[in-house]
């Protein structure tokens, strides 16, 4: 079975169960970017967004909770049981487990719970949103403390640099098109064809610079610039080539000489060891 058909049925199943969601974000993998995904989200009623390609950490609460599974299975014997436990871990922002913000209550695991506590019970979603929210600017805050200075936002014209793709070493010449709906993307335009690249992957250039770039792989062979002095074949065939002295043979420690440093014929200078004199 293909990988976009096992990723549908898979998606079926949490839906079968949880409800269709009105959004759907995911990363730019091939199983989501086929034809047979996106007639899928069409028919389920789903907007499907994707995050910047080469930017993991513009989709970061997915992949944290993708790192904190793997971790955490890594040292659990049952992988189910400690899966469990984690979605019944109070969060500190708001004090309910994820658990009880999905379902409204607290499923029952292997700790000792009285069962008042394992009835459902209503909350303030506004209240808890409100609460996340705050968690998330108190992290913004430490972040851009660490980031330093936020990069301009960029313009519909201006001339940037694209960084390679993965393999590759050279930075293309690129326009921007237009900014894209996810925040620090953009659709920019290099040798004809459209690309979708976070914020951090373009760097500013100038026009000149861009048009150099994009004539080097048509550009004429290369001749030595106007005003260069010529240099004949013959300037230097009338003086014989000599082979060149050969070096001097000098001890490399001589008790009496140490003065005199032998060198060799790159220039490097050879000190002679520092020997007790017994």
């Amino acid at each position: 079975m293909a990988m976009h058909s096992t990723t549908i049925e898979a998606l079926k199943v949490q839906f079968s169960r949880h409800g269709i969601p009105a959004i759907l974000q995911t990363d730019n993998g091939t199983q989501y970017t086929s034809a047979e995904f996106k007639e899928f989200c069409q028919s389920y009623g789903i907007q499907h967004k994707t995050s910047s390609p080469h930017a993991p950490h513009s989709n970061g609460e997915a992949e944290r909770a993708v790192q904190t599974v793997k971790r955490l299975w890594t040292k659990a014997t049952d992988k189910y049981l400690a899966l469990l436990d984690y979605r019944t871990t109070p969060l500190e922002s708001v004090g309910l487990s994820p658990a009880q913000l999905l379902m409204g209550r607290r499923p029952r695991n292997n700790l000792p719970a009285a069962r008042a506590l394992l009835k459902p019970m209503s909350f303030d979603s506004h209240k808890v949103k409100h609460l996340l929210d705050k968690a998330k600017d108190t992290q913004k805050l430490y972040h851009d403390r660490r980031a330093g200075s936020i990069r301009p936002e960029l313009q519909p014209g201006d001339e940037v640099r694209m960084a390679p793709h993965p393999g590759n070493r050279k930075w293309s010449p690129a326009v921007v098109v237009k900014p894209h709906s996810a925040p620090r993307s953009y659709i920019v335009d290099s040798k004809g064809k459209l690309f979708r690249r976070n914020i951090q992957h373009l760097r500013t250039s100038t026009s000149a610079a861009n048009l150099l770039r994009h004539t080097m792989p048509n550009e004429e062979p290369w001749c030595e610039p106007a005003g260069t002095p010529e240099v004949k074949e013959d300037q230097y065939a009338a003086a014989p080539s000599e082979p060149p002295p050969p070096p001097a043979v000098v001890p490399l420690w001589a008790p009496h000489q140490t003065s005199e440093l032998y060198r060799t014929r790159r220039g490097r200078a050879v000190k002679p060891p520092d020997k007790l004199n017994l």
